[in-house]
Order: C-alpha cells, then structure tokens, then sequence
C-alpha cells in the first residue's frame, strides 16, 4: 500500500525501505505534508523498529533484547517505560508482564499482567455459579438460552494490577519479578481480588488438536474495593459453543450476550441477535419501567440485500 485516499479525495503517502528483503514503512505523509519517520536497526537477525519521529519532531525510541528481540524500553522525552516478560520460574505455566514506567512529572509507576493457566483453589474460586446472571424471568415475562462459562473458573485467568494495586502485592511476588525469576506462591486470595481478572474461554488447535485458552472472554471481573468482596463482574456468551459447553469459545468473536448481576441480586443483561456477517437484527436488553418492575425491550434492525447497511 502506497497511499490512502480519504472520503474528500486527500492523499496519505507511505514510502517503504528495503532491509534483509523486508519492506518496512519509512515515512508516513498526511495531506498536509506532515509526516512520521520511522527508523530500524538492520544490525539484528531480524530488522526491529528502533525510533519514531512524529509530526511535531517528537522522537521515541526503542531497545530490544538480543536474544528473544522482544521490547525491553521505550522512551520518549517525557517518559521511560521498561518491559519485561517472564514465565514461571517454578515449572509452572504462568506467565507475567512488568510494565515499569518512570515519567518526567508523574514519578514511577508499575503495572503488571500475569495469566494464571491454573489457579490455587485455595486463593481464588473455582466456580462463580454464585454469581451467574439469569436470563429467565417468569414474573417479568421473558425466558432467553444462554451457556455462561460458571465452572473451572481458577482456569485461563489474567490478571492485571494497576499502580494502585501494585502496591497491596507482596514483596516476595514483586523480588521475583524484578529478580526475573517469577514465583506466585505468594500471591495471597486478597491480591488476587485486588486485580482486574479476565477469565477465557477454551480453544482447539485445529492441526494438533490441543485446547488452550482462547481470545473470546467468559469474565470480566473489575478490582474488589476491599479485597474481600469479588469486584463487579461482567459475563460474555457466545453463539454456538462446542456441543453446547460452556467452557468452550463460539462460532463468532461477537459476544451475543452482555450480562450483569448487580449488588442488589437483580439480573440486567444485553441479548444479541445477529445475521450472518455478524451485524445485530434484534437488541433485547433489561430495563426498569416507571414502577421499577424489571422488564425487557427490543430493538429491532434492517439491512439491506448486503446484510450491511441498515435500511
């Protein structure tokens, strides 16, 4: 691709530059003549991006390890943020990111991301039935399917704490990352809650056939405020899972339900219907009408003979 022409016939320019028999972006023009110039290191094994000059002549620039040629820092002139990965020191398949960023004004702050293959029951739950969302309603007059991933739920876990939270983690657990040797033994059930978690859905390899975790997500569950309580959480279910299981991922990336069961036990969920290229035809969703009886409605939408443009 050598440009780009917008809905008003104006023209952004990519040139390219030839490294190892790689075509890599050198400079991108907008219609107004400015432009980002990208640098590489042709040195490695593989070219690796290695500065951005922007618009306004901003640069940042990039380190690689020599080794994996994964990113290690970026730094611009206002901050300096390291990266490092690093799996499980103790044989286990857990895996962590250490985001570590020193800025000009706003001083250190830490992030890390750890996905958790298996989870000690122990330090966090196994099944969160407890909190699965109804779809069926009797009183309120409605009943929709739905196949909400309850089960397993210490499995394909990812977690993420913020600087905030950072600080709540034990130092055992941050000496073994900064150490780059990463154990989670001691990562208490208060520190797990601390930390947004996602949990995944399952996926088959189609020319091996092994299951792993899969890119579609069963739950959202957002920081518990005390470390006690679960955070809010928020549950996904797709069409078509696998022989109707719940743990397994569905034929579309396109969540057909968004659901919730809010603090008071009350059930609130989003219901989509979709056609073929995945675009919704009917949007069923809770709501409370004016004597704060819960109830549902629908929207409804037309597409032309493209299944894309609405009508």
């Amino acid at each position: 691709m050598t440009n780009i022409t917008d809905v008003d016939g104006k023209l952004t320019t990519l040139t390219y530059t030839n490294i190892g028999n790689y075509s890599l972006v050198k400079e991108v023009t907008d219609p107004y003549g400015r432009k980002a110039v990208l640098s590489y290191d042709s040195s490695t094994a593989y070219p690796v991006l290695t500065n951005i000059t922007d618009a306004i002549e901003i640069s940042s620039s990039m380190l690689y390890d020599n080794t994996s040629f994964n990113l290690i820092q970026l730094s611009t002139p206002y901050t300096s943020v390291q990266f490092l990965g690093l799996e499980d020191s103790t044989g286990g398949s857990n895996k962590v990111l250490w985001i570590k960023e020193t800025g000009v004004s706003q001083g250190l702050r830490n992030h890390v991301y750890l996905y958790a293959d298996t989870g000690d029951t122990n330090k966090m739950t196994n099944s969160f039935a407890a909190w699965r969302p109804q779809t069926t309603n009797a009183s309120a007059g409605y009943s929709f399917p739905n196949t909400f991933d309850a089960a397993n739920s210490h499995l394909r876990n990812s977690f993420h704490w913020n600087p905030v939270q950072y600080a709540f983690l034990p130092s055992a657990f941050t000496s073994s990352i900064t150490n780059s040797a990463l154990d989670i033994s001691s990562l208490m059930s208060s520190n797990y809650l601390h930390a947004r978690m996602r949990h995944w859905l399952l996926t088959t390899n189609a020319l091996t056939g092994v299951w792993s975790a899969s890119t579609s997500l069963s739950i959202e569950r957002a920081s518990s405020p005390d470390g006690v309580m679960q955070g809010q959480i928020t549950w996904y279910d797709y069409d078509n899972k696998l022989s109707g299981d719940p743990q397994w991922k569905g034929t579309s990336f396109l969540p057909r339900y968004i659901a919730w069961t809010l603090p008071n036990g009350e059930s609130r969920f989003t219901y989509n219907l979709r056609n073929s290229l995945g675009y919704p035809t009917n949007v069923i969703e809770t709501y409370n009408d004016s004597s704060a009886n819960l109830k549902v409605r629908t929207n409804s939408y037309g597409y032309a003979a493209n299944k894309i443009d609405l009508i």
